[in-house]
C-alpha cells in the first residue's frame, strides 16, 4: 500500500496490518515477495525490509543495498535480486552474502523496475528509460528502440518455458523476444492500451495484460513467430462494467501482479485489487450484426431517409456529384451482451488497402475523396473478440468535373505533347535558321572582304602605280618646267581621286552607315561635289523625313557604284549643264532617279514593239558607257534599272531597290 504500510490477507479472510509498530518504518511499499523458505521481503521508498519473528528488520546499508527498492525477484537458485532507483547497480543477496552487479554502459542513476530469469538461466533486467538488459554467461547485452522496442521504459517481463520473453512497456505496447528478434504490437495492431503494467498467463495459454485501459486478454497463438508488426490481433478487454474498480492498473514495480496457485489472476489498480478467474469468465460466441446507418456528405445527411441535395443512391450504391469534399460514414453493430465493448474496423477499398482500427468509434471521416469508384467496408467484434467478418458494405462513386475526366486528361496530354513537339520543332527550326543566318553572314563577310580587296587593288593599286610613274617623270632633270608642272598637277588630281575612293570604301564598310538616311545623305553630297568639279549644276529632291530603314552594306555599295557610274557617264558623254537627282519611297520600294539635260541618244526598240525602258535595250548602242556593269550590279542586289533617252532631250536613269523590314 502506497503510504499505508503492508496488509496480510489470510485464507480465512482476516487482514493483519504491518506498519511502524511492526518495524516497517516506511509505509510506501513498492515490492513484496515470499521466497521458497517462506521469508517475506518488502521493498519500500526508504530501504529493504525482511520479516523476522513477525516483525520487519531494515537491511539497507546504502553501500550494497540502496534505499529505493522497486523490484524484488528470487531466481532459480534462491538468490534475491533487488532493482533499485539511482543506485547504479543490482544487489544480489544469498543468505548473508551481498553482491553488487554493475551493468556496463548503464548510467550511474540506473533505475531498475523489473527482473526475470528465463528457462536457460539468464537474467533479464527492465529499466526506466534505459531499455532492456540481458545477462548471460557473464556478458551483458542491451536492447532498445534500435532493436525493435517501441519504448525503452520496461514495466513488466514474463518468461515462457519455451525461451520466449514477453516485454511490457510504458507507452510502447507489448513486445516479444524470440530467437534474438524483437517483435512489437501496439494499439495500431489491436491492443487495448500501450501501457502494459502486468503480464500473466492462464492455463489455456492466454496472456492477461494489466494496462492503463483495463485488463485484456490475448491468445499467444496470435502472437506466435511468423506474425509481424503489421498483423492485427484480437483482444478481449475488461473494464469497470466487468467489475474492475478502475481501468488504470498499477505498474512500474515488481511484483505488481500474481498468478496464484488456484489459477486466479490478481491485478492491482489505483482504486483496489482486481481478481480474475479465467475459467469462470463467460464467453459470447455470437458475432454482432453490422449495418451502415447513414452517410453525411458535406454536412447533409443521407441514408436511410431520402437523399441529400444533388446526391443520388441507386442500386445499393451512392453517387456523389463533383465538388463534394467531406464524407462521413456512420455505422453501428447490435450486441445485447455489452454494446459498449463492440469494436470496429473499416476501410475504403479503392483508397485504402489495410483495415483501420476504429475501436469503439462508430464513424469514419474522409476529408477528401478523389473522383472514382469506391466501396466502404466495416466489420465488428463482440465483447469477447468474436468478429463478424462479412460486416456491411456500401458502393460509392465520386463523380468528376469535366476537367477531371479521362477524355479531358487525354486531350490535355495530347495538347501538351503537341505543344512540346511544336516547341521542339520550332526550337530546331530556329536553331537551323540561326545557323543558316550565321553561314549567310559569314558568306556575306567573305564576299564583302573580297569586294574590298578588289576595290583596293583596282582603284588604289592602279592609282598609286600611276602616281609613282608621274612622280618619277616629274623628277626627270631633262624635263621642261611646264612638263613638270603638268605631271605634278596630274599627281595631285590622282591623289585626290584616290582619297575620294578610299573614303567611299571606308563608308561602304562602316556598319553605322547601314541605313537609308545615311545612304541618301552620302550619295547626295557625293553628287554635288562631283558635279561641281565638272561645272554642272546639281538639283536635289529628297523627302524631308526618311525612315530609319536598314540598308545592307552590299546594297549600299552596289547602288552607290551604279549612281556613280551614271554621273560619270553624264560628265563624260552627255555634255549637260544641269542634273536632277530625285529620291522617293513607296511602301518597301526605294527609287533614285538621275536625269540630265544633255544631248541624249537613240534607244533601239525591243522586238515586241514596246518602248524600251531597260538597260538591255541600250547595250548594243552604248557598250562603252558601262551600262552592262550597271545592270549586273542592280541584279545582284535584287533591284531594277530603267533608262529613257531621246536625241537632244537628255537621259533619265531610274534605280529601284526593295527595303527589308
Amino acid at each position: 500500500m502506497d503510504g499505508e504500510g503492508l496488509d496480510h490477507l489470510s485464507s480465512d479472510g482476516k487482514v493483519k496490518h504491518y506498519g511502524a509498530g511492526q518495524g516497517l518504518m516506511n509505509g510506501h511499499v513498492w515490492a513484496v515477495i515470499r521466497d521458497r523458505q517462506g521469508i517475506i521481503w518488502a521493498g519500500t521508498w526508504d530501504g529493504l525490509y525482511r520479516r523476522e519473528d513477525d516483525r520487519f528488520a531494515d537491511l539497507s546499508d546504502g553501500v550494497k543495498i540502496g534505499r529505493q527498492i522497486f523490484a524484488i525477484y528470487e531466481d532459480h537458485r534462491g538468490n534475491i535480486w533487488l532493482g533499485q532507483q539511482g543506485f547504479g547497480a543490482l544487489s544480489r543477496l544469498h543468505g548473508d552474502e551481498r553482491d553488487l552487479i554493475r551493468i556496463p554502459g548503464a548510467s550511474s542513476s540506473l533505475d531498475v523496475r523489473v527482473l526475470v530469469q528465463d528457462s536457460a538461466g539468464s537474467l533479464w533486467v527492465g529499466t526506466e528509460s534505459e531499455g532492456l538488459y540481458h545477462w548471460q554467461n557473464g556478458q551483458w547485452t542491451h536492447f532498445g528502440k534500435k532493436e525493435g522496442l517501441a519504448s525503452e521504459t520496461i514495466w513488466s517481463l514474463y518468461a515462457d518455458d519455451d525461451s520466449t520473453l514477453w516485454i511490457g512497456t510504458c507507452g510502447g505496447g507489448l513486445s516479444r523476444w524470440k530467437n534474438d528478434t524483437i517483435t512489437t504490437w501496439t494499439t495500431k495492431n489491436g491492443l487495448i492500451n500501450d501501457v502494459i503494467c502486468q503480464i500473466l498467463e492462464d492455463e489455456k495459454g492466454n496472456l492477461w495484460l494489466g494496462s492503463y485501459g483495463g485488463v485484456f486478454c490475448v491468445s499467444k497463438r496470435q502472437l506466435a513467430p511468423g506474425t509481424g508488426t503489421n498483423d492485427v490481433i484480437q483482444c478481449v478487454g475488461y473494464d469497470k462494467s466487468d467489475g474492475l474498480p478502475s481501468i488504470e492498473c498499477v505498474g512500474g514495480c515488481q511484483p505488481s501482479g500474481l498468478h496464484s496457485r488456484d489459477g486466479r489472476l490478481w491485478f492491482p489498480t489505483v482504486k483496489g485489487l482486481a481478481i480474475v478467474s479465467p475459467d469462470k469468465v463467460p464467453h459470447n460466441p455470437l458475432p454482432p450484426p453490422v449495418v451502415i446507418e447513414r452517410v453525411v456528405v458535406d454536412g447533409t445527411t443521407l441514408l436511410p431517409k431520402g437523399n441529400a441535395v444533388g446526391v443520388e443512391r441507386s442500386g445499393g450504391g451512392l453517387k456523389v456529384p463533383p465538388g463534394r469534399q467531406r464524407l462521413e460514414f456512420q455505422y453501428t453493430a447490435l450486441s445485447l451482451t455489452d454494446a459498449q465493448k463492440v469494436r470496429f474496423r473499416y476501410k475504403l477499398e479503392g483508397l485504402e488497402t489495410s483495415w483501420n482500427e476504429a475501436g469503439a468509434k462508430r464513424a469514419a471521416d474522409y476529408s477528401y475523396m478523389p473522383p472514382g469508384h469506391y466501396q466502404f467496408c466495416v466489420v465488428a467484434c463482440n465483447n469477447d473478440g468474436v468478429w463478424n467478418d462479412s460486416g456491411d458494405t456500401l458502393a460509392v462513386t465520386v463523380l468528376p468535373y469535366f476537367w477531371q475526366t479521362k477524355w479531358f486528361m487525354a486531350l490535355v496530354a495530347l495538347t501538351t505533347l503537341g505543344s512540346v513537339a511544336g516547341s521542339v520543332r520550332y526550337a530546331v527550326r530556329r536553331k537551323l535558321q540561326r545557323r543558316i543566318d550565321r553561314i549567310e553572314r559569314e558568306r556575306a563577310i567573305e564576299v564583302e572582304r573580297g569586294r574590298i580587296a578588289n576595290d583596293i587593288h583596282d582603284d588604289l593599286g592602279a592609282g598609286l602605280t600611276e602616281i609613282v610613274i608621274l612622280s618619277e617623270l616629274a623628277q626627270n632633270p631633262e624635263g621642261s618646267h611646264d612638263t613638270v608642272q603638268i605631271d605634278v598637277r596630274r599627281v595631285t588630281d590622282k591623289a585626290r581621286a584616290l582619297a575620294r575612293s578610299l573614303d567611299e570604301i571606308v563608308w561602304a564598310v562602316n556598319p553605322e552607315n547601314d541605313t537609308l538616311d545615311n545612304f541618301v545623305s552620302y550619295a547626295c553630297n557625293f553628287a554635288q561635289d562631283y558635279l561641281q568639279l565638272a561645272k554642272i549644276r546639281c538639283r536635289l529632291e529628297v523627302p524631308s523625313c526618311l525612315p530609319d530603314a536598314p540598308l545592307t552594306a552590299d546594297i549600299r555599295h552596289n547602288l552607290f557604284m551604279v549612281l556613280k557610274e551614271a554621273l560619270n557617264n553624264i560628265v563624260k558623254h552627255a555634255n549637260a549643264s544641269e542634273v536632277w537627282i530625285q529620291t522617293a519611297i513607296e511602301s518597301a520600294k526605294f527609287t533614285i532617279t538621275i536625269q540630265d539635260n544633255g544631248k541624249g541618244f537613240q534607244i533601239t526598240p525591243p522586238p515586241d514593239g514596246k518602248v524600251g525602258l531597260t538597260a538591255e535595250n541600250a547595250i548594243h548602242d552604248l557598250r562603252g558607257n558601262g551600262l552592262t556593269n550597271m545592270r549586273k550590279r542592280m541584279q545582284s542586289i535584287g533591284g531594277q534599272i530603267k533608262l529613257q533617252s531621246q536625241p537632244g532631250e537628255g537621259a533619265r536613269v531610274e534605280l529601284t531597290v526593295y527595303l527589308r523590314n
